[in-house]
């Protein structure tokens, strides 16, 4: 179909079959697998004119959508077998398909084979409808069994191998997903190797369900969010305070959780651990002692034991589960831990997540789901859990 008189462009060279690429088919990754929307045909799409500003702002003159440009990029994007394969990858893991997502895709195709977007593309296109075409019917999510063979796989240098013994259908699954990730099979390694350390671009996938292509640095993503006001809300009220307790918070950041806790036990009560020196002068200026630094580096003397420790620690490298086993530290018998964890915790199987299970075990630990889209209005997608620990009274 010939897009060049709907956006007003200049049509790009055509391009033979066989100078394509070929594009990797990931419907079979999914527990719904469903083919790619038909190209819809010429005769159903109604002449238009040449200028775009001439047409009529009619949601039933353009398929149902905002207006033509909104239309014509849902067109742009579907009808082409690369581009709906690139937005297959951008899917999460809990289903979802994130209209700022597609957008940038969109964006990147930008002065590429004579497209020239931004002159009409700013404020124009409705990306949330765009996304919600492609969401009625993309795959919804990698399967759970897949996702916990890329879980459990043991990651030696530069290679993962898989642990398991996988029949053929999975493992072609399997393959599918690591070299997704930017694993290529190395017969002499037995295992998929990188040209990179893979444990970030793994564990960004088990966070979010992204393949590289949609990946945010993990290092900028998974540092500094601050907790969602109900979130911290929740979370203060599992730890079950009342006024005389002692609090730690090791990542203060903000002061979400910090705020909820002295509302009831008083900012003098609540410890603040924090690294950024920024936010670590704001926390004094509010009023709470802190203690700037590396929270793992901290060690607590005999007056630091608190009743309860309410943290949002940070998720890169498995940063949280170090951060949650540290804290520990600081409690005082009986008392309660309540901390915001990165859903991996539930999928992974290494040596650490073995020493901090069993330590979930002897607090008599407790994780609950935390809504999907919790973080949303901090900026990511990030699924979430929050543990309940409660230290042995002797």
């Amino acid at each position: 179909m010939d897009l060049s008189e709907l956006f007003g462009l200049v049509p790009a060279p055509s391009i033979a079959t066989a100078d394509l690429a070929p594009v990797l088919d990931l419907n079979f990754l999914f527990d719904a697998p469903r083919a790619p929307k038909p190209a819809i045909p010429p005769a159903a799409v109604p002449a238009m004119p040449a200028t775009v500003a001439a047409l009529p702002a009619s949601t039933e003159r353009y398929n149902g959508y905002a207006n033509s440009r909104t239309w014509g990029m849902a067109l742009l994007l579907s009808n082409d077998a690369q581009h709906y394969a690139e937005i297959a990858k951008r899917v999460r893991l809990d289903g979802t398909l994130v209209p700022a997502d597609v957008e940038a895709y969109a964006r990147s195709l930008n002065g590429k084979g004579g497209i020239e977007l931004d002159e009409w593309m700013d404020g124009e296109i409705d990306w949330n409808e765009v996304a919600a075409d492609f969401d009625a019917d993309l795959p919804k999510g990698v399967a759970t069994d897949l996702r916990q063979h890329i879980a459990q796989a043991q990651v030696e240098g530069q290679v993962v191998k898989l642990v398991q013994q996988l029949d053929r259908a999975t493992y072609q699954k399997v393959n599918a997903i690591l070299e997704g990730l930017g694993g290529k099979w190395s017969k002499k390694l037995k295992g998929h190797l990188f040209e990179d350390d893979p444990n970030d671009v793994i564990d960004t996938f088990l966070l979010t369900g992204q393949f590289p292509q949609g990946c945010m640095d993990p290092k900028k993503t998974f540092g500094f969010f601050p907790t969602p006001v109900e979130l911290a809300k929740s979370v203060v009220a599992l730890a079950g305070l009342t006024p005389g307790m002692t609090v730690l918070e090791p990542s203060a950041g903000s002061a979400r959780l910090a705020d909820e806790a002295a509302a009831i036990v008083g900012k003098s009560a609540v410890q603040c651990k924090e690294i950024q020196p920024g936010l670590a002068a704001k926390l004094r200026d509010a009023g709470y002692p802190v203690a700037e630094g590396d929270f793992l580096s901290m060690e607590p003397g005999e007056d630091d034991r608190v009743d309860a420790v309410v943290m949002n620690p940070p998720f890169s490298k498995r940063a949280d589960l170090h951060h949650v086993m540290h804290a520990t530290k600081w409690l005082l018998p009986g008392g309660r831990l309540v901390a915001i964890m990165s859903e991996g915790v539930m999928f992974r199987s290494t040596k650490l997540d073995a020493a901090f299970q069993a330590l979930v075990a002897e607090y008599d630990g407790q994780f609950i789901p935390n809504p999907a889209g919790a973080f949303k209005e901090s900026g990511t997608a990030v699924n979430t859990v929050t543990l309940v620990l409660t230290k042995p009274a002797c």
